[in-house]
């Protein structure tokens, strides 16, 4: 079965997508429930997490530097309605304090399978946001039985997401210049003097991250969607990465960038909340049209 692609029509047309199928109306949709948070330990880290509404569980994975409300603020309100949305924040980020030793994707992967666990949760729809994409990918290879659904927003799967001046750029940059990012920080760490560790440790990931193999993407069975604007991570990744999944959709929002969650929050929630409301499909392996 080849995967199918969703060419989206001009911006002029995207808000009908917003009323259509997947979007719950006002008249029909539950009351918002009050936020429930907590704290998994996983190999003695205190793992932050939080859950709004009820439902099949939907799982939120932040961007890098990131918190859960930055990441999907504008977004949350809305899968809520509908699903038991849990946001989790990795190590080092948010509320969740740091530990010795590097960030992994790997690592973070298998946390959030730990907070899973702690949460009783059997098997969860993934939405991964830039890094938060690469630790869902993570997740579904190395714990597939958690995995049903995985939404991919603006994730660079290898070394090719970043070009030499982004990555020259990288390279040289300092804690002040995630300024906004750092405020964010700084409102809810448990150490916000740690900052300047974080950002170290990130940019030591990014720079040093090799990439999820083409062989390692064509092993995950997980129905995906793989959604981007066309001014954020390039289009000719997000579309290889479309490619290399045995059961992908493609959406690609015209004039949206790098921030398409926060900007395209009216477009981007339909669509995610029709690709988790599709009938499953049933399983082939298409290995061999790749």
């Amino acid at each position: 079965m080849q995967p199918r692609l969703v060419t989206l029509a001009p911006l002029a047309l995207l808000p009908a997508l917003a009323c259509g199928a997947g979007a719950p109306s006002r008249s029909d949709a539950p009351p918002p429930d009050t936020p429930r948070s907590g704290y998994a330990t996983v190999d003695g880290l205190r793992i932050y997490y939080e859950e709004h509404g009820r439902g099949q569980p939907l799982v939120l994975l932040h961007g890098g530097l990131t918190t859960a409300q930055v990441s999907f603020s504008a977004i949350l309100p809305a899968l809520a309605r509908s699903r038991r949305v849990i946001a989790i924040e990795q190590q080092g980020h948010g509320h969740t304090a740091d530990r010795d030793g590097p960030l992994s994707f790997p690592t973070m992967a298998a946390d959030t399978a730990a907070v899973l666990r702690h949460l009783q949760v059997t098997d969860a729809d993934i939405l991964g946001y830039s890094d938060g994409g690469v630790v869902a990918l993570e997740l579904a290879a190395r714990h597939p039985e958690l995995v049903d659904d995985l939404i991919l927003v603006e994730t660079g799967f290898s070394a090719a997401a970043l070009d030499d001046q982004t990555r020259a750029w990288l390279t040289g940059a300092t804690p002040a210049d995630f300024g906004p990012l750092g405020a964010a920080y700084a409102e809810v760490a448990p150490r916000p003097e740690h900052w300047p560790t974080l950002v170290e440790k990130w940019k030591v990931l990014q720079l040093g991250f090799a990439g999820i193999t083409p062989a390692g993407l064509r092993a995950i069975d997980a129905p995906a969607l793989v959604l981007a604007g066309d001014r954020g991570v390039p289009v000719e990744h997000t579309l290889e990465l479309f490619r290399h999944l045995r059961d992908a959709r493609l959406a690609v929002l015209p004039g949206a960038d790098y921030f398409v969650l926060s900007s395209h929050a009216a477009h981007a929630v339909p669509l995610i909340l029709g690709f988790l409301d599709e009938a499953p499909p049933q399983p082939e392996d298409h290995h061999g049209s790749r």
